[in-house]
């Protein structure tokens, strides 16, 4: 992810870190506004500072009289961006923004949150939404519980050792 994100301009690296660790859905990602956000002092390197402009807004000069009031395109920015260099850099499953969904919630799950934030830091309407779809386990997650069984359903050693306290008593099993 380091190498994906290094590989990008800033505007979609800050995409992606606004993405990823907060799990919007790509509508909400597309429609912040500036006068979503509290600061005392914004700084911000774009044209388009007013409360009432989007965040992501479209510089494309077809956009004309609505430049910079209306947002970018996610799917193109995702399509002529974000996924080129990932595939330059070997990663060869489709990336998209509910990628960066999932791996937000399966990272929550990893760290050992409980199901009931996780839905609602989703913003889901139930835990099973988010169990079902969300949440994937992760390899050593499965590892581990597949021993804890292993370790409940296998036989006990049954032979007892004794050792001895002292140099006589080893003498006298001699």
């Amino acid at each position: 992810m380091q190498k994906l994100l290094a590989a990008l301009g800033i505007r979609e690296r800050a995409m992606v870190f606004l993405d990823m660790p907060s799990g919007l859905r790509r509508g909400e990602l597309a429609g912040l506004k500036w006068g979503d956000f509290d600061f005392k002092n914004l700084h911000a390197v774009t044209p388009y500072k007013q409360p009432s402009d989007y965040v992501w807004a479209t510089a494309a000069n077809r956009a004309g009289a609505k430049r910079g009031k209306q947002p970018v395109w996610l799917s193109a920015v995702m399509r002529d961006i974000i996924q080129p260099p990932a595939r330059k850099l070997g990663i060869t499953k489709k990336i998209s923004r509910h990628t960066f969904r999932h791996t937000f919630s399966s990272i929550l799950k990893a760290n050992g949150e409980d199901v009931k934030v996780v839905q609602e830091l989703l913003r889901h309407t139930t835990s099973r939404m988010t169990l079902d779809t969300y949440t994937q386990a992760l390899s050593p997650d499965k590892r581990a519980a597949q021993s804890k069984v292993v370790s409940m359903i296998s036989p006990k050693p049954s032979c007892t050792v004794v050792v001895p306290r002292n140099s006589e008593e080893i003498r006298a099993n001699d």
